[in-house]
């Protein structure tokens, strides 16, 4: 009876199972609409912000472009004129009108006609001329520069041509035309020679259009004409095209035929690009990177300089703006959910407490369940760091910071308390570096984007490798490490780079689990030609492991031993990772153990003999950072330049290479660094792969088109891109060698000593 007062108090403070449901699918709903708002409040600041910061860019190079063309076609429009001045100040010239001035026999006209043509081949070499000459009063041209040429236009009757009929009554003439002996096109100015107002004939000059069109610009440039005709261009495909909208279209062959040497012509690709409300841009023929396109009127010439400046960085500010969009969303998604679980789990344990104050009966069954629901969000806790650990490879460059201040540290005069602080400083990031570079393996893996390679190597040398440094580790714990089945070379196709990550992952494994005894590698294949396997087994004497932990040990993060209490630390990632590598070889992997009995962890996977492709050299390391090497020769000093944006690099490489004993440049951009090499000597480059302005990749084959020495400088690269995938586009740019971030002192000096003292 004592009973039933509590229980129908706590029916009546508890809400119904059915109003709980409903509570959560209102609040699931309110999160889902919170998170939808957030959504598009953030696509529409990023967008914002995108656009504004776009339409500067562009306005900038607008008026930069403008300046640029303004500039071309003024230098453009001072040449015109001073060739337009060129026949009237010719006109007067004695020895040019002898030839058309009075009644000469035909041994003194010869004369004059070969002292003309002398004069003229010295003026236009004074002037700077293509072609000079002079016509009679019929059109006849009498005597050119060209008179000893076989393409002279000496005898040529020229009284057809625009530049002719004008200076019939005194007056300048201009023409574009091709050339009647030469075919080349050019634009051609002539002046009338007179003689007490009678007209004796005229002084012509030519200019060809690829010498009037003497741009230095890498951009496309063209020089149109009046009818809007592509004459001249830096870019072959333009040319003899017109733009769209101009008269050209309306032009009848006999016109084309005659002016251009076309039987038609086609209109140029010009495609405008609508994306921004502010700036006009096009693409020209059929380039996807969008352009600015600024005309210019070369004086009173007819001519016109069209003048095209790409703007690339338009498309990485808006794939920039997606990935800044992304960020900023997930990271407030983040937050939201976890205030949104916040709340809910505050009013859920005031709801619980409320209802354990009227029914103290249920209170260890209520405990329990709060317990359950306790593990449930821990869990779900655990999942969202896992997916947040997922985005944290970009801290390789702060690691690199931090580890590489650790190194220069080490070097200091530092008591032996701070000396102990700074080893376990180092020993902890290096062991969450190697936490962040599972997570960024196998979060590559699980997203399906893992690829693997076929090349032609041998088998030998990398297990021999893995041998010596893994063996290193087995000694130090009194456990022997033996290899069996490959006392010859075995060459294959395969990939030897994931080859080398799982049977490394097998070995540091065995040694971790391993206390007594030994570790044993078998190597062996079955087969033949393109049919054949290989098969590496891995065998310790460690305590073993029972058929549950067997089943569970290849999924994420498990552990063996999951317990506060455990010896072995670790992710819980290699061996998830060595599955998922095994299975996209084509093979597979797998483990035999029992409790007291050892464990041998094998690999089956393809290896097809040698189908006469060139061996690889991948897969062959040249040991670990964190083994003890021989101590290296006293370095020989040497100048170097250090090329990188980031002032904490700059510090720490800076730092370790004066240490090592060399005389450091640096360099903050790539542009920069192209610079100090073509300004001074060095004896190697140290080049991180991005910087602003100009990236590593450019500045690496700028460097590599300098001439002589300059051209063959060893070039280092650093990059804290760790994915492997994407080495060959940076050592493709015609690096020696590639570090990827963190580096230590010991590294750089090895790679210095490599590519500067050849016979070490």
């Amino acid at each position: 009876m004592a009973t039933a007062p509590a229980s129908g108090e706590k029916s009546s403070q508890e809400p119904h199972p059915r109003l709980r449901r409903l509570s959560a699918l209102i609040g699931l709903a309110c999160l889902l609409a919170v998170l939808g708002g957030w959504y598009f409040l953030a696509g529409s600041l990023v967008h914002w912000l995108t656009e504004r910061d776009i339409d500067n860019f562009v306005l900038r190079t607008r008026d930069s472009s403008d300046q640029i063309a303004t500039n071309l076609a003024r230098n453009m429009q001072d040449e015109v004129r001073r060739l337009a001045n060129i026949p009237e100040a010719l006109s007067g010239d004695l020895v040019l009108r002898a030839p058309l001035t009075g009644r000469q026999d035909a041994q003194s006209r010869g004369a004059a006609l070969q002292e003309a043509d002398e004069r003229l081949r010295q003026l236009a070499d004074q002037f700077e001329i293509d072609l000079l000459y002079v016509l009679d009063a019929n059109g006849l041209c009498v005597a050119a520069s060209n008179y000893q040429t076989d393409k002279s236009v000496v005898g040529t009757d020229l009284k057809a041509r625009q530049y002719y009929t004008s200076i019939q009554n005194g007056g300048r003439g201009r023409q574009f035309a091709f050339g009647t002996a030469s075919a080349t096109p050019g634009v051609y100015f002539s002046g009338a020679i007179t003689r007490d107002g009678q007209f004796l004939g005229g002084v012509v000059v030519k200019r060809n259009m690829r010498n009037l069109f003497h741009l230095t610009s890498r951009n496309a440039a063209f020089m149109v004409d009046e009818y809007g005709v592509v004459v001249a261009s830096t870019i072959e495909p333009a040319l003899w095209h017109y733009l769209p909208d101009s008269a050209a279209a309306g032009l009848g062959t006999d016109f084309l035929q005659d002016r251009y040497r076309q039987a038609a012509l086609s209109v140029l690709g010009i495609r405008a690009d609508r994306s921004l409300a502010t700036v006009s841009l096009v693409h020209l023929l059929d380039d996807p990177t969008p352009s600015l396109m600024t005309a210019r009127p070369i004086g009173d010439s007819g001519l016109r300089l069209v003048y095209f400046t790409p703007v690339p960085d338009l498309l990485a500010m808006r794939e920039r703006a997606q990935m800044t969009f992304w960020l900023v969303f997930v990271t407030g998604a983040l937050i939201l959910t976890l205030i949104a679980g916040a709340i809910t789990y505050i009013l859920q344990s005031r709801r619980r407490v409320t209802a354990l104050r009227y029914s103290y009966q249920k209170l260890s069954t209520l405990s329990r369940e709060l317990a359950v629901e306790k593990e449930t969000a821990q869990a779900a806790d655990r999942a969202k760091s896992r997916f947040l650990a997922t985005m944290s490879h970009e801290l390789r460059t702060p690691f690199s910071g931090i580890l590489g201040m650790v190194e220069m540290l080490r070097g200091s005069a530092l008591p032996t308390e701070a000396m102990e602080h700074v080893s376990l400083l180092e020993r902890s990031a290096r062991a969450l570096l190697g936490l962040l570079n599972d997570i960024l393996d196998f979060s590559k893996i699980d997203a399906g984007q893992i690829t693997v390679e076929i090349v032609a190597f041998d088998l030998k040398p990398m297990v021999d490798d893995l041998q010596q440094i893994q063996s290193v580790v087995a000694a130090a714990k009194g456990i022997g490490l033996s290899v069996r089945g490959i006392e010859r070379p075995l060459i294959g196709l395969g990939d030897p780079d994931r080859l080398r990550q799982i049977l490394n992952n097998f070995l540091s494994n065995a040694i971790k689990f391993t206390a007594l005894g030994g570790i044993d590698v078998t190597v062996a294949t079955a087969g033949e030609g393109s049919s054949r396997r290989l098969t590496i087994s891995v065998t310790d004497s460690g305590a073993g492991m029972a058929a549950d932990t067997r089943d569970n040990l290849f999924k994420p993060f498990f552990q063996g031993d999951a317990s506060s209490t455990r010896r072995h630390g670790g992710t819980g990632l290699g061996l998830a990772i060595s599955k998922r590598i095994a299975e996209a070889m084509g093979g597979s992997i797998g483990v035999k153990s029992e409790p007291g009995q050892g464990s041998t962890f094998w690999l089956d996977v393809p290896f097809a003999e040698n189908d006469g492709r060139p061996l690889s050299t991948e897969g062959r390391p040249g040991g670990q950072q964190d083994l003890p090497l021989a101590a290296p020769p006293p370095p020989v000093k040497r100048r170097l330049l250090l090329a990188d944006d980031d002032e904490v690099n700059r510090l720490v490489i800076g730092g370790m290479l004066r240490r090592i004993g060399h005389d450091v440049v640096f360099a903050l951009d790539g542009r920069q660094a192209v610079r100090e090499v073509t300004r001074q000597e060095f004896d190697l480059v140290i080049m991180d792969m991005h910087m602003p302005e100009m990236d590593g990749i450019e500045a690496t084959r700028a460097i590599r088109t300098l001439a002589g020495s300059k051209g063959r400088i060893p070039v280092i690269g650093l990059t804290a891109d760790a994915i492997v995938e994407n080495r060959p586009q940076y050592l493709a740019s015609g690096l020696d060698e590639l570090l990827t971030k963190p580096i230590s002192a010991t590294d750089l000096a090895a790679v210095i000593r490599r590519y500067t003292e050849p016979n070490i």
